[in-house]
């Protein structure tokens, strides 16, 4: 039996609606007779919502006679009992919280049509405590399940869009593990993944059954085998060391072992390593030899065998960060790099573009290794029937795409809300996280105009672009750093595209400048402004002998169409209340130029002014920025540190203004996921602060983050977000 063991556990909360047939309780019906139980092999009936056994009877529960197999004429326990909504499970199997459970299952002698409404359960305690996924009718599938009686419910993903029928075998697989279930079907020899979720339900050790409810049938189960899945883990799954690094000391990562359980091997590829030459097991550590690392030429991918059956990956990366590989796809280069993880769509080249139709999940082979990224996709919809469009093309960006282990993560439209497209996190295992309610409406243009979408993907943190205007940007905790390929996703059977240009480009942390602060002041109305000589940011405030900070932490970048890119800077003029710089990024990446102005006025105001903007022929500034160099920022160590933001909240079930408080001081802000808001404030016990700006992003005006600082202490504070300097239509928004 195979296993895909290993996977990592995350929660998600989802929400849907289901019709259940709900009947009162009533009392078994009384025989003119009565008749003695029977004995079913441990297998016990009881009420949903109940943990009271019912005394079975003849027929209701036939287990076969060589014990692999089971026969549940739920029609004759609904026509004897007179009651519906039963939960059914076998109290002698041994009790796993995580565990591998296949059958083959049958259903038969329907009363109510096509109507399955059977709930496979991997975890039963009792009718109060169960967990599982319900197959209720058509395609239809929910994940579902009870916790002390409670009962939660709510759609999931049909993968494979299989119809369950009556009068036809099935062999299932369910794999739970942590908080996922995973279930896998077996057709014309080969298993393929029906559905991934995760349960809210959060059972411990139990057993299995079923949840059957909505009119007679009979299941039958043949073959069962269930497995206990013991759980190990390495700490992380990526290791990255700076090439200067590479190959000088040893690097150890800790292990997390499930219970007895050890580990067997590590593969290297096809290559074993060997015990106590390449690498060590010590106090919970895997140890990799310095020695072996040295004779690696680059990034290499290692799997860790556990004796009790599960499998870690460690990824080992050379990073080299004064480069950031970059692969443009255009149509010329044909699509032999494609690959197709998932999905039955179909890709193929035209003349001008990859026509992509259904559901299609695309690697581009040549596309870079990434932890860190960004997607850039040019593309036009063929389908302009809008209500297709509603039922969800699934438009997105694959990344962090490990072939080998069938695993990875999107940023893709996963429905509408009147013309608004909802954007959502999601992975291979099902797991789903709201992103935004936001963005152009994704409809044809007719050729007029071309959309492009643009995804960055850092550490846990997602930012959107849609024709280089920022739609969002926001932390995703179920978001694994972990390497991988890119590609691009249709996650819906009905979208249809032609894609012209894929841009996918490795993301390399934003370098700190170290050297001396230099800086210089202007002032007006008893405000100093004490700003840096080398580029247009400031390092602090200060009014009536209190201070209030700037960027603690330097950052000489600029952002123009999107693209982080290095950039100079040079005073090109001073008065007593102001200063111009003029500001150059890195030739290679933009021909570009533009002057920052700071300007103290009067009551303590300071103006910041983008101008001058220089675009050389066939470029065009859409949009522009500083990344990450806060205007206004508090520390930890600064008495009454606060930071406090509203910001435009984008749920599917309506829009709405939502507060932020932070104490600075509790070190609780994200140093890895900058956040939007639209109106910022930083305080402490002298000073306190806000901005106001000309972005013009619907709420998404200003970021905020968090910054280590050398001694220990965190710096959080606000910057711009990127400024709309030109929209779709090519023209200035801005003078």
């Amino acid at each position: 039996m195979r296993r895909r063991l290993g996977t990592k556990a995350m929660s998600a909360f989802l929400a849907a609606a289901m019709t259940v047939s709900m009947f009162p309780v009533q009392a078994l019906a009384n025989d003119e007779e009565p008749v003695a139980q029977v004995d079913a092999d441990g297998w016990v009936l009881q009420r949903q919502s109940t943990d009271t056994n019912v005394e079975l009877q003849e027929g209701w529960i036939v287990p076969d006679e060589d014990g692999n197999g089971v026969t549940i004429d739920y029609g004759k326990i609904v026509n004897d009992t007179g009651n519906e909504g039963w939960v059914v499970f076998d109290s002698d199997e041994p009790k796993y919280k995580d565990s591998s459970l296949e059958y083959d299952i049958t259903f038969s002698e329907s009363t109510q049509g096509d109507w399955i409404a059977v709930a496979p359960a991997t975890r039963v305690t009792d009718g109060k405590n169960y967990e599982g996924f319900a197959i209720t009718n058509g395609t239809g599938l929910e994940r579902t399940g009870r916790k002390d009686g409670s009962e939660s419910y709510a759609g999931i993903d049909n993968l494979l869009g299989l119809k369950f029928e009556y009068d036809k075998t099935y062999h299932i697989r369910m794999e739970t593990i942590g908080s996922n279930i995973t279930v896998y079907v077996t057709r014309d020899g080969k298993e393929e993944k029906l559905t991934s979720f995760d349960s809210p339900i959060g059972l411990e050790e139990s057993t299995y059954g079923f949840r059957i409810w909505r009119g007679g049938k009979k299941i039958t189960l043949d073959n069962i085998e269930r497995t206990e899945i013991v759980t190990s883990d390495l700490d992380r799954d990526v290791e990255q060391i700076e090439a200067d690094r590479w190959g000088t000391e040893d690097i150890s990562v800790p292990i997390r072992f499930g219970n007895g359980d050890s580990v067997v091997s590590v593969y290297n590829g096809d290559h074993e390593l060997i015990l106590d030459q390449d690498y060590a097991i010590s106090d919970n550590m895997l140890v990799l030899k310095k020695e072996y690392l040295a004779a690696q030429g680059g990034n290499f991918r290692l799997q860790v065998n556990f004796e009790k059956g599960s499998t870690a990956a460690l990824w080992v990366m050379k990073i080299d960060l004064s480069e950031q590989e970059e692969y443009i796809w255009t149509p010329d280069q044909g699509i032999d790099m494609w690959t197709q993880m998932e999905g039955n769509g179909t890709f193929e080249l035209q003349e001008d573009g990859m026509r992509v139709t259904g559901r299609n999940v695309l690697v581009n082979e040549l596309a870079p290794m990434a932890v860190n990224g960004e997607i850039e996709v040019t593309f036009e919809f063929l389908d302009d029937d809008w209500e297709r469009d509603q039922k969800n093309h699934g438009i997105g960006t694959l990344f962090r795409a490990d072939q080998t282990a069938g695993t990875w993560q999107s940023l893709a439209v996963d429905g509408y809300v009147s013309s608004t497209p909802i954007w959502k996190f999601i992975n291979s295992d099902g797991i789903t996280a709201d992103f935004a309610l936001d963005g152009d409406v994704l409809m044809s243009r007719d050729g007029v105009k071309d959309f492009k979408i643009k995804q960055r993907f850092e550490n846990d943190s997602i930012t959107l672009w849609m024709d280089d205007q920022v739609v969002h940007s926001q932390g995703i905790n179920k978001a694994e750093s972990v390497p991988g390929n890119m590609g691009i996703i249709l996650n819906g059977d009905l979208g249809d595209i032609l894609v012209k240009k894929v841009v996918f480009r490795q993301l390399n942390p934003l370098q700190e400048e170290t050297g001396e602060r230099q800086t210089t002041s202007i002032s007006n109305d008893d405000l100093t402004v004490n700003l840096d000589q080398d580029f247009p940011r400031v390092a602090d405030y200060e009014l009536n002998g209190k201070t209030m900070n700037g960027s603690e932490i330097r950052y000489n970048y600029v952002t123009i169409n999107s693209v982080n890119m290095p950039a100079t800077a040079e005073i090109t003029e001073q008065t007593s209340d102001s200063v111009t710089y003029h500001v150059i990024p890195d030739s290679e990446q933009s021909g570009v130029t533009f002057d920052v102005v700071f300007r103290v006025l009067e009551e303590q105001t300071v103006e910041m002014l983008i101008t001058d903007i220089h675009e050389p022929e066939g470029e065009l500034v859409n949009s522009i920025g500083l990344p990450k160099q806060p205007l206004i920022s508090a520390n930890s160590a600064q008495a009454g540190a606060k930071l406090d933001a509203s910001w435009v909240s984008k749920p599917v079930n309506g829009w709405g203004i939502r507060d932020l408080h932070e104490t600075i001081a509790d070190k609780d802000i994200s140093t890895t996921a900058p956040f939007a808001v639209a109106i910022p404030i930083i305080t402490t016990d002298e000073l306190s602060a806000s901005m106001f700006n000309n972005v013009y992003l619907d709420g998404d005006e200003f970021v905020y983050g968090a910054f280590n600082l050398p001694d220990g202490e965190m710096s959080a504070g606000f910057w711009n977000n990127e400024f709309m300097y030109r929209g779709l239509d090519g023209e200035k928004v801005l003078p």
